[in-house]
């Protein structure tokens, strides 16, 4: 038992300060998420894309298999974009046109996604600084890359879906928040 405390208590502290400060950041993203809220159009794009550029990063400097990795992840990401796109065909949205403002509901959906990539990455990051050649495993490779690129096309398709509505969604005046 105090071998696994002190293994990961070591873990926890030789992980990069960035990694927090990314952990911290996502989870003010997900829990500002769970409750309705107001925003710009622009900030629709941030969640969408720091996933988006965090899974490309990971494809073209963690694996050395790039065009396997871009195949999973690619895929993933396709499959992602239509679960997006399914979990948020139905999503109920109120539009401001004229101040760039539109009205969402809130929803744990975000939360859950950066929680569960966060620790899959982590744990798949532990992995590999313990087994370093664990990321040339075909089974590492697809969970990290195919985890990655499912949330980030979920966020997609999810934008996609909104970007659409956001034309045929009822105008209303809305304050930001």
């Amino acid at each position: 038992m105090l071998s696994t405390f002190g293994f990961v208590f070591e873990m926890i502290r030789q992980t990069p300060v960035w990694v927090w400060f990314l952990f911290a950041f996502l989870l003010v993203r997900g829990v500002k998420a769970l409750h309705g809220s107001v925003t710009s159009l622009p900030r629709l794009f941030i969640v969408p894309g720091v996933f988006t550029l965090w899974g490309l990063v990971g494809v073209a400097t963690t694996f050395h298999h790039p065009g396997t990795s871009a195949l999973i992840w690619s895929a993933s990401f396709a499959a992602g974009i239509a679960a997006g796109i399914l979990r948020t065909a139905r999503t109920p949205i109120q539009v401001d046109r004229h101040a760039g403002l539109v009205a969402l509901p809130g929803s744990p959906m975000v939360l859950i996604l950066v929680t569960v990539v966060f620790g899959v990455k982590y744990a798949l990051g532990a992995w590999a600084a313990i087994q370093p050649s664990a990321t040339g495993m075909l089974p590492f490779m697809v969970v990290d890359i195919g985890v990655t690129g499912l949330v980030a096309g979920m966020f997609v398709g999810r934008l996609l879906t909104l970007w659409h509505r956001l034309k045929t969604a009822p105008e209303v005046r809305l304050a930001a928040a």
